[in-house]
């Protein structure tokens, strides 16, 4: 996912749209379409973490940075419903979009912070990501657990 990132002038201005659309495909039901818009929404981030980090004279790669958003997921606090999600997506994503405005030059903690945000979004969508894709094999352990030996008193 993270490792071919997708080719853009302005990533931060596709970003958006993709949230839009990440939210309307989950309002109709359709939820492979909207973690493919979460995919996307994270690896654009992580591209614009890797032009941030690369305008500080830090030579970091995708790959680079994919270990960083492994080292810290915590599946301990990836909890809550992917609906919830999508209004903490939309903040993260204003952070990180209204650092970036800062008319003249930025410092070098403004461009660390710019980058952390980009690292905090693709985080954030890769928690949704691992959020969705538990919740599909949520249900057939389920039904696996159900089918188990069924102990009787006799």
């Amino acid at each position: 996912m993270l490792g071919d990132l997708p080719k853009s002038a302005n990533p931060e201005k596709q970003i958006p749209g993709l949230l839009q659309r990440f939210n309307n495909y989950l309002h109709w039901g359709k939820s492979k379409k909207a973690i493919e818009c979460m995919e996307d929404m994270a690896a654009l981030a992580l591209s614009m973490a890797v032009r941030e980090y690369r305008q500080m004279g830090k030579s970091l790669s995708p790959d680079d940075l994919s270990a960083v958003l492994q080292n810290n997921f915590k599946p301990h606090q990836n909890r809550g419903k992917i609906l919830s999600r999508a209004a903490d997506l939309t903040l993260t994503l204003q952070a990180a979009i209204s650092l970036g405005q800062v008319d003249g030059l930025r410092s070098p903690e403004q461009k660390q912070q710019q980058a952390d945000a980009w690292m905090e979004l693709a985080l954030s969508c890769t928690k949704v990501i691992i959020s969705a894709e538990t919740d599909e094999i949520s249900p057939t352990h389920r039904v696996q657990d159900q089918r188990g030996p069924v102990l009787t008193m006799a």
